[in-house]
């Protein structure tokens, strides 16, 4: 005799397929809702975006005698404001690039990628004073690109950071557990409270900036999201004015 139980589940088990379906349907419209809307914001924005600044200079250089120092201010404000939106168009890019682009996994030198990052930063800052120290041989398996995207997303946190140290300091440093590299990336900067940490980890979610310039905030989450597809975590840890460190694990 069939008990009552199966029976009902063997009932109930079609309206859950059904449901299943149409969830996922409404997941697939969504997903292509938002990669729409990403081309949107990639591309199309971007020519509108560039008439204001080509505009504006042109008004700044041939009409400046005209405009007298509040309007070159006005002009000046204008362009500021459109160099946000196109940051934000950038940041968008990034998080939609950490979910959407393919992963092609072979061995990433992470330690040459923090070497070749911090030697680019100091070049292009050659007026700052760091110190660095970075652990050799730290092979992991992942695509080269995208871990290439998170160095470079956690370097530039921690460069901006350290901008008021004489010296600043970034380290980076590793262990093997469990068939894994566990990094550490810690710098002296400004550093944050711990009860910021999960806001810091999402996207456009804007810390203290030591520079004062705007920075649409995605740099963590976008390290994040790559690190997860790769099979991996990431979590930072933090102390007003003392400093901050990244912590990822990554499959050897």
């Amino acid at each position: 005799m069939e008990s009552l139980g199966s029976a009902s589940a063997r009932a109930a088990s079609p309206a859950i397929d059904a449901r299943t379906r149409d969830e996922i349907a409404a997941l697939k419209e969504r997903v292509a809702e938002l990669e729409a809307f990403t081309a949107v914001v990639r591309h199309d924005l971007r020519t509108p975006l560039t008439a204001i600044q080509g505009f504006s200079d042109l008004l700044i250089s041939g009409f400046g005698s005209v405009l007298g120092t509040r309007g070159r201010d006005f002009v000046e404000r204008i362009l500021e404001g459109a160099q946000r939106i196109e940051d934000l168009v950038a940041a968008s890019t990034r998080v939609a690039d950490a979910s959407r682009l393919p992963i092609r996994p072979q061995s990433v030198d992470l330690s040459h990628l923090v070497r070749a990052v911090l030697t680019e930063l100091a070049r292009s800052n050659p007026d700052r004073l760091v110190t660095v120290d970075i652990a050799p041989d730290v092979v992991v398996i992942g695509d080269p690109a995208l871990l290439e995207r998170v160095v470079r997303e956690l370097l530039a946190n921690a460069w901006r950071a350290t901008a008021g140290k004489r010296p600043g300091r970034i380290s980076f440093f590793a262990m093997r557990r469990e068939g894994r590299f566990v990094c550490e990336l810690s710098d002296n900067g400004h550093g944050f409270d711990a009860s910021e940490a999960p806001r810091l980890m999402e996207a456009f979610q804007r810390g203290a900036n030591p520079d004062g310039r705007f920075s649409p905030g995605v740099g963590l989450a976008v390290a994040r999201r790559i690190v997860a597809r790769h099979g991996g975590t990431l979590s930072i840890s933090g102390v007003r004015d003392a400093g901050a460190t990244v912590v990822l694990t990554l499959p050897v």
